[in-house]
């Protein structure tokens, strides 16, 4: 009986400790999922926190940039803008004669005549004597014809005059063709061309990189000239470039703002609002049609999707310009700002 005993006894002791053995294996691999847990943990929560570091790096930077550009455009508003009480004169450069070698005039001699001549001479024939009869009268020359003064269309809405120094402008940067001004001064902006589209796409007006970049002309249009002009600018989330077009989103906002204006160093012109068109990056802005029902059926096409009906009509022979910027509302999203060209000084 005692064997038994010791037997069970001995049997209890070996379960127990197994039972202890078990429960400590258990605590340890409690342990060490937990360190693994808090490990897990700290990676994530070192990793959320470096995400949100650099994403406010990014903000902030993205803001300086912003803000920079903002200066350098106000600045330059300042430097190369004036307002004006009306259009300003655009004069042409004088012209002039054109000039004639000295050694081509032939020079004309005449016959020597004598001091004194001998008595009872008189004047030879080739040297006849002024009299009153023979001196002709003095006469004034015809004025030159002058082109008769050119009458522009009267401008719409209540945009100022500005004066803009094309020199300085140019002193800056040779690329530079024009000046936007529209919205309240909301644009304001100068407008380069360069050799391709993405140069100008995140560059400022002195070469400088920054995201808000510069509004600025298709390398292969012919300014002004081709059926239709694009102009890129960047819809900043801070409203400016082209951040604001959304505004005519409103037809009300339309009629307070019907037109822009465009400045060349010759000519102002009145950007008349045709069409604001959603549209993606699949559609292509050709930029001179073949005939005018090509023309025609763009311009149609244009009409046919816009937001509202401006009244502005449209024939083949005008100049269109296209404002070109990007739209959230679509995806791959463009909005084209399709206006009507027209010279009003």
């Amino acid at each position: 009986m005692s064997e038994e005993m010791e037997t069970i006894q001995n049997s209890t002791a070996d379960h127990n400790v197994q039972g202890k053995e078990h429960k400590s294996r258990k605590d340890n691999e409690a342990k060490k999922k937990k360190r693994r847990t808090i490990g897990i943990y700290n990676i994530a929560l070192i990793l959320l926190v470096a995400i949100m570091l650099f994403s406010g790096y990014q903000v902030v930077s993205k803001l300086i940039e912003y803000r920079k550009a903002d200066a350098m455009y106000a600045d330059l508003g300042k430097d190369v803008v004036q307002v004006l009480d009306g259009p300003p004169v655009f004069t042409k450069a004088a012209e002039t004669l054109p000039s004639v070698p000295e050694s081509t005039i032939p020079t004309i001699t005449e016959p020597a005549v004598p001091a004194t001549l001998p008595e009872g001479e008189s004047v030879p024939a080739t040297q006849p004597v002024a009299t009153k009869e023979n001196v002709p009268e003095e006469t004034t020359a015809p004025p030159l014809p002058t082109e008769p003064p050119v009458t522009y269309p009267a401008p719409q809405g209540n945009l100022p005059w500005l004066a803009i120094n094309f020199d300085a402008l140019k002193a800056k940067n040779e690329d530079v063709i024009g000046w936007l001004y529209g919205q309240n001064g909301e644009i304001n902006l100068p407008i380069a061309q360069g050799t391709n589209n993405s140069y100008y796409l995140h560059r400022l007006l002195d070469g400088t990189w920054n995201f808000a970049g510069t509004l600025f002309a298709d390398y292969r249009n012919n300014f002004l000239e081709d059926d239709v002009t694009i102009i890129y600018g960047h819809k900043m989330r801070n409203k400016t470039m082209f951040g604001k077009l959304d505004q005519y989103d409103s037809y009300n906002y339309y009629l307070e703002n019907p037109v822009l204006r465009l400045y060349t160093p010759t000519a102002i012109y009145e950007l008349q609002i045709v069409a604001s068109v959603y549209t993606d990056t699949q559609e292509k802005i050709i930029l001179n049609f073949d005939n005018e029902a090509a023309f025609n059926e763009a311009v149609a096409s244009y009409q046919k999707r816009a937001q509202y009906d401006t009244g502005v009509t449209v024939e083949y022979g005008d100049k269109l310009i296209c404002l070109y910027t990007c739209a959230y509302q679509v995806e791959d999203g463009r909005r084209y700002m399709i206006c009507k060209l027209v010279q009003i000084a």
